[in-house]
């Protein structure tokens, strides 16, 4: 799959969400709140499952030879690029260990780092330094935060502790206008403090703009 492929992906599933966020949107205060509220972490978890995995076919490409966008070839890297051998590398990486260690015969998908999180995908970039290094490191360098906050989000509301939800009130207050108690799914539908931008509506905007101009050139 070419870099015009996986970004043809990956707008269409984000571009599916902004429909689906824009129906949820308008059926706020229409339907129960639980079920607003179950339909909205379903939807963040849609949503974070589809940008890690846009995050993993980006790296493993980009390691075994591809084209970009303006049809400009990626050689691949020297070397073993087999997916167990990227996903090991992978992993040490996000750790900040040693990469270059063995790759274990018996490793297996779920020992892989976090493919979307943002300070791990550039510790990945920087160790394992495919050929797009600088375009990639470009784009997940770019001053979003919507990628660690749809992290943050989606994570508290699958492990909905008091620690967990407490710490996200605490982080965001200063950033979305947010009622006292607010739960995760009532932070995504928050506007960033000073603008008219919901919050899912903003993440998915950001995502969308990572994927366009990490897969534009090389």
């Amino acid at each position: 799959m070419s870099f015009h492929k996986l970004n043809r992906w990956a707008l269409t599933r984000l571009t599916g969400y902004e429909r689906k966020s824009n129906q949820l949107q308008g059926q706020l205060g229409l339907i129960p709140d639980w079920q607003h509220r179950y339909l909205t972490e379903s939807l963040l978890s849609e949503i974070w499952l589809t940008w890690c995995l846009f995050s993993r076919h980006l790296i493993h490409k980009s390691l075994r030879g591809s084209s970009t966008r303006d049809n400009q070839r990626i050689p691949p890297r020297p070397g073993d690029n087999t997916w167990k051998t990227i996903g090991h590398q992978s992993s040490r990486a996000s750790k900040a260990q040693n990469h270059q260690s063995p790759t274990p015969a018996d490793f297996l998908m779920r020992w892989e780092p976090t493919w979307g999180d943002i300070s791990s995908i550039i510790k990945i970039i920087n160790a394992l330094s495919p050929a797009n290094k600088n375009q990639l490191l470009t784009a997940y360098g770019l001053p979003f935060e919507g990628p660690k906050h749809l992290q943050q989000v989606r994570n508290c509301a699958a492990y909905k502790t008091i620690e967990n939800l407490q710490s996200l009130r605490s982080k965001f207050a200063l950033t979305y206008d947010l009622p006292p108690m607010a739960t995760p799914s009532e932070v995504a539908w928050s506007l960033r403090i000073g603008t008219p931008d919901i919050a899912i509506h903003l993440w998915l905007s950001e995502l969308k703009t990572i994927a366009d101009v990490a897969t534009s050139t090389y």
